[in-house]
């Protein structure tokens, strides 16, 4: 913050500070805090290389910082999470992981409607899939505990720019369910 706006009484631990670089398995691309303190990220393969599909870690801060505090798991979702989206479902605690990459025919950065679920150390595919394909959407928990997903990219191949379009809501317990009087190409769309 510039020096004008941090109250004389600010601290590092009322402001926050940034610390040294922290050692870990994979680049992050994707960060989540967990209620139990541990940090689940995922994003690169242990080369650097995009592949949210292959690994994601934790750390556990409470372990300090060095490579001790950092556990690698391989993803067997079958899901590359790369370009997802991720909340904290209320109930549970569980993070809620949905949409992300696939590749088609050797080609990157199309979307897909995987939904997936971390617990524990454990990363599992959900048993309900979205209405659409999601390539980065937006997630906001509601005040009753549901999910809902906005926009993302909805694209495959020969329909490069489309977009979801139609809001949808996850009810823990019960699945997804569309929004379609909340559909608006100007909102969520190319336009």
């Amino acid at each position: 913050l510039p020096a004008q706006m941090v109250p004389p009484s600010a601290t590092g631990d009322s402001i926050g500070t940034f610390g040294p670089v922290v050692p870990g398995d994979l680049i992050p691309i994707h960060v989540a805090l967990m209620p139990d303190g541990r940090v689940v990220y995922y994003g690169t393969d242990t080369a650097g290389r995009q592949s949210g599909l292959l690994q994601y870690a934790i750390w556990d801060p409470s372990l300090g910082t060095g490579t001790a505090a950092h556990m690698l798991f391989p993803n067997t979702t079958g899901t590359d999470i790369f370009c997802s989206a991720q909340t904290l479902l209320a109930s549970t605690g569980a993070l809620l992981i949905t949409g992300g990459d696939i590749t088609i025919d050797g080609t990157r950065n199309y979307s897909n409607d995987n939904t997936n679920s971390f617990s524990g150390t454990t990363l599992r595919a959900a048993s309900t899939r979205m209405g659409q394909r999601r390539w980065y959407p937006t997630m906001v928990t509601m005040p009753s505990g549901d999910i809902v997903v906005v926009g993302g990219s909805s694209s495959l191949p020969g329909a490069i720019g489309t977009t979801a379009s139609t809001p949808e809501v996850y009810s823990p317990g019960s699945g997804w369910r569309p929004l379609p009087a909340a559909q608006s190409a100007a909102a969520y769309g190319s336009e």
